[in-house]
């Protein structure tokens, strides 16, 4: 039986849904942001927000993002990555504040960063990242947390601002976890 079907589920059933979420996607991605770069599966939803600075945005492999996500900054999402419901990615300098005789409103904009979220993330509802920041490889963000510095990799952060909560894994679960993803995915077996 296929992954991700439950006992007595019609497999038919689940790759039609599969083909209607690349439909959805697709249109989504062309209707909101046609010069978006993208590989493999994702699956989005269509009261996503996106507004790209430099049109700069990169959707790697089984990327999923939640209802109600902003993207207003540049953004490359790697593989794996799980994004929670409302979360927003803002700019960190969108106005600059200390320009003698301007308006804030008025302001120049700040220089234009692009965050990078790492491949095996999970960013939890209502979290906040902020513009040039890098989540590493296997962090978990989690609900409502601002991040607003990079996250090292296989590390749990939460609050504002965000901090180390806990590790996921020790240094030798790290080599041993990297190890059997890797068996997995090169002997066929997606988990």
């Amino acid at each position: 039986m296929p992954k991700n079907i439950r006992p007595g589920r019609s497999t038919y059933i689940h790759k039609i849904r599969i083909k209607l979420s690349r439909i959805r996607t697709f249109l989504i991605i062309f209707s909101k942001a046609p010069y978006t770069k993208r590989k493999g599966f994702q699956r989005l939803n269509f009261d996503i927000v996106i507004w790209t600075p430099s049109r700069d945005l990169y959707f790697g492999n089984r990327v999923q993002i939640g209802k109600g996500a902003i993207i207003l900054n540049d953004l490359e999402i790697q593989d794996h990555v799980l994004i929670g419901k409302n979360v927003s990615f803002v700019g960190k300098n969108d106005h600059l504040i200390d320009q003698i005789g301007f308006y804030i409103w008025d302001s120049a904009r700040g220089n234009i960063k692009k965050t990078i979220v790492k491949e095996d993330v999970w960013i939890g509802h209502g979290a906040i990242i902020l513009g040039g920041v890098e989540i590493g490889k296997g962090s978990v963000i989690a609900a409502g947390a601002v991040v607003t510095k990079n996250v090292e990799p296989y590390c749990l952060v939460g609050g504002n601002p965000a901090k180390i909560i806990r590790r996921r894994f020790n240094e030798l679960e790290i080599i041993e976890h990297e190890k059997l993803i890797k068996d997995n995915y090169t002997n066929g077996i997606e988990i």
